[in-house]
């Protein structure tokens, strides 16, 4: 859903994503969830605008301009991708 609005998950660090900091991130999303999406709310406040899970795996969501949505998808919705 991400590549679709043109957004990416990256590391802080500047590495690669890993399937460990995937996991982490997962957990870390399950448990901004559970409490009632207050996890979430942690992007009012952050310069960043991490939420939890992001700041338990160290990634930060950004702009990827460079994301080009699934041909698939656009032949699914087409009002959607009519640019």
């Amino acid at each position: 859903g991400k590549a679709v609005m043109g957004l990416r998950v990256v590391r802080l660090d500047g590495r690669p994503m890993t399937l460990w900091t995937s996991i982490v991130r997962l957990v870390g999303f399950s448990v901004s969830m559970a409490s009632a999406g207050l996890g979430f709310l942690l992007t009012l406040a952050d310069n960043r605008r991490q939420a939890l899970h992001d700041k338990f795996a160290g990634t930060c969501v950004i702009y990827s301009w460079d994301a080009h949505a699934d041909p698939h998808l656009k032949g699914l919705f087409p009002r959607l991708f009519h640019r």
